[in-house]
């Protein structure tokens, strides 16, 4: 018999870290798809890949890398970056990582499923032509929600870095970016407040919508929705939409133009009951300045903006929209009638949908992460309308590819979702899976409950997912069961449990943490003597308070670029979320003041109580992170000497915030398992 610690699994870190496998952000492009990967064997670097049909097939697909050795997809904008390429017929524009430029590629070179080529404009036989300026030492730009407006006009989202003002002073704009002047600056034709996303034109590109922010708020708190004429590359007559009492203090994220001059847009309301405090779908009418509410969902048909390009809702044709709305359970795919605007579900499934993309014929692209498989790329076929009610046929895209595919095993652990009572008499959630075992190892008598690992995600405002991911699977087959918590602050549970963190950042996510794992040990279905507890970001903060709080129910703790000082993450942080700790804490940032005994700042500082903590630490930082710079963990890993606690430090100088290289994360996940063997079980000796 073996110790739940000592099993074997059938996962490999090469496995859980194959960058190989996944796809992100796919488009239709032509009869093909184009989809977003990373190649392990290249540290991570990032490509588009040309999927097209093998011969006799419909569901296979050969992929091919249209992506030049010399290049790499990434936007750093507001230093979360998204999605960093868009589509124009035969025409990718994309952000290229070292430089942030824009490149036009034109892909009209390739002879995919014999495709004829173009005679005309064929510049450099797809090789990428950059078509913004160059960034110098002093200055430089950051794009994202590119929009086309002509073939010498690009619209986009800018960020603009000036080494004299500093990071967090970067100006944003809604700017133009000449293709034939690639040297010249972006010019700003839309300017004023701190941040703006969701830049949208209409089919005639004769008006534009976008939305904006300024601190203190973030995004998801309250923005405004605009919409304006473009004429002669000139923004005229712009109006507030959320001026209209029913949207003001609202959050508006996933815009979309659909015919009738509708906008369509999903709204959440502050101090809101019932559905309004959950994104749902209004449509705007252009002409007449009327609205209607289109979903009345207790679903999330948006997200929190952390990144840019992860489209929701598309128009399937010149009729119908598809739509993506969220419970804990899984997504549900709507279509609506933008004749009437009415809606019907036509797709549902305990599953994440993401990424949604449409041909304008009838067909949908996403990726959908089931509970019980790696993510797949599916399309979905819409028939019989415009009948009701709708049909639809989904295909799973299997693609083939040239590198080894890794066989998973059979045996998984499926979330389960929770809700347990919290020690303030509310509600928290969160997901819980338990061991599997590969090989049929029997558990020593000794531990007849496994250990617990406690996850707990970043953000804070984000969200835990109960789809199948690799990552927890290799935990479980080591023998841990685990609680992937959806604390207070989280989002998918509406907008008053998302805002029930704010002033209490600190305090109630790291008491539903200690609930959620009473509650587990109370229930029997965990060793409450052997718990341990990993975060990033956000995550790792939340690791921090767990452990210098409750002391006595941690024996481990992996900490993942997070925060010790609170003081010193205001004072260094980057423009995105410059006030952010502010409003979570409940007390605005001053120098003066942070550093004394009676300020949130220091009081809520794990670095402040790091004398509390009685469980062996280990800390993973980036040596280019610059959300969480390692000045952070420097001072962390300082504080742990001088207490004499046992840690373990360890720095990647070539990782960024959240670790992108396979032999980085192999080595942090190596060392962190044996970490936790050998911390749980020196508790026990």
């Amino acid at each position: 018999m073996t110790d739940y610690l000592n099993w074997r699994s059938k996962l490999s870190l090469e496995q859980v870290f194959a960058a190989d496998d996944s796809l992100s952000y796919p488009s239709y492009w032509r009869d093909n798809m184009l989809v977003l990967s990373s190649l392990s064997a290249e540290k991570g670097r990032t490509v588009v890949k040309l999927l097209t049909k093998e011969s006799g097939s419909e569901t296979v697909h050969k992929s091919e890398c249209i992506t030049p050795a010399s290049f790499s997809l990434r936007t750093k904008i507001n230093e979360y970056g998204g999605k960093p390429y868009w589509l124009f017929g035969d025409e990718l524009v994309f952000v290229n990582q070292d430089d942030q430029c824009l490149y036009v590629q034109d892909l009209t070179y390739l002879n995919a499923q014999n495709l004829t080529l173009r005679e005309s404009n064929l510049e450099f036989e797809g090789q990428p032509i950059r078509v913004s300026v160059k960034p110098t030492e002093q200055e430089r730009y950051f794009f994202s929600d590119v929009v086309k407006l002509d073939n010498d006009h690009y619209l986009c989202v800018v960020e603009h870095f000036e080494s004299q003002r500093g990071a967090a002073q970067n100006q944003c704009f809604i700017g133009l970016v000449e293709r034939r002047n690639p040297d010249a600056v972006p010019k700003p034709i839309v300017i004023g407040a701190d941040f703006y996303s969701n830049l949208v034109m209409n089919a005639d590109q004769t008006k534009i919508a976008w939305v904006q922010w300024n601190h203190p708020n973030m995004p998801w708190d309250e923005n405004q929705l605009f919409l304006a004429e473009l004429v002669n590359l000139k923004v005229e007559n712009a109006q507030e939409i959320t001026t209209d009492p029913v949207l003001s203090g609202s959050s508006c994220c996933q815009l979309m133009f659909a015919p009738g001059d509708e906008l369509l847009f999903s709204v959440d309301y502050s101090n809101a009951t019932g559905t309004d405090q959950f994104w749902n779908i209004i449509s705007w009418n252009c002409a007449s300045g009327q609205r209607k509410k289109v979903t009345k969902e207790t679903l999330e048909f948006g997200y929190p903006h952390w990144q840019y390009g992860d489209s929701r809702m598309t128009m399937l044709d010149q009729r119908y929209a598809a739509t993506i709305g969220s419970s804990i359970e899984g997504d549900t795919l709507f279509l609506i009638d933008t004749q009437d605007m009415s809606y019907q579900c036509v797709y549902q499934n305990s599953s994440t949908l993401q990424s949604l993309n449409s041909d304008h014929n009838g067909h949908l692209l996403a990726i959908e992460l089931t509970c019980d498989a790696k993510a797949e790329l599916v399309t979905f076929v819409i028939d019989e309308y415009p009948e009701k009610p709708l049909g639809v046929l989904k295909n799973v895209v299997s693609v083939a590819s040239s590198s080894p595919c890794h066989s998973f095993p059979k045996a998984i652990s499926k979330a389960k979702p929770i809700s347990y009572s919290t020690r303030d008499g509310k509600t928290s959630h969160g997901f819980f899976y338990t061991p599997v075992d590969h090989y049929g190892s029997q558990s020593n008598a000794k531990y007849t409950k496994p250990p617990l690992m406690v996850m707990v995600h970043g953000g804070p405002t984000a969200r835990a997912y109960g789809h199948y991911d690799v990552q927890k699977q290799y935990w479980a087959s080591h023998g841990f069961s685990i609680l992937d918590v959806n604390h207070r602050g989280s989002s998918g549970y509406g907008r008053s449990y998302r805002d029930a963190l704010y002033g209490k950042w600190g305090d109630i996510d790291a008491s539903d943490i200690v609930d959620g794992v009473e509650w587990l040990g109370k229930e029997g279905l965990i060793d409450p003597e052997r718990v341990c507890i990993r975060g990033k970001s956000a995550g790792g903060y939340a690791v921090l308070r767990a452990l210098t709080q409750y002391p006595e129910v941690f024996r481990a703790g992996a900490c993942y670029y997070g925060i010790g000082n609170l003081a010193t993450l205001a004072e260094i942080t980057h423009k995105f979320e410059k006030h952010y700790t502010d409003r979570l804490l409940g007390e605005p940032y001053e120098a003066e003041n942070a550093s004394k005994p009676e300020s949130i700042y220091f009081l809520r500082s794990p670095l402040n109580h790091i004398d509390n903590i009685k469980s062996d630490m280990i800390i993973f930082q980036g040596g280019e992170d610059k959300i969480v710079p390692p000045a952070l963990a420097h001072e962390m890993v300082d504080a742990l000497l001088v207490n004499n606690i046992n840690h373990e430090y360890v720095e990647y100088p070539d990782e960024g915030h959240g670790f992108r290289q396979s032999a980085n994360n192999i080595d942090a996940w190596t060392r962190e398992l044996n970490f936790y063997r050998r911390a749980l079980v020196a508790a026990d000796l």
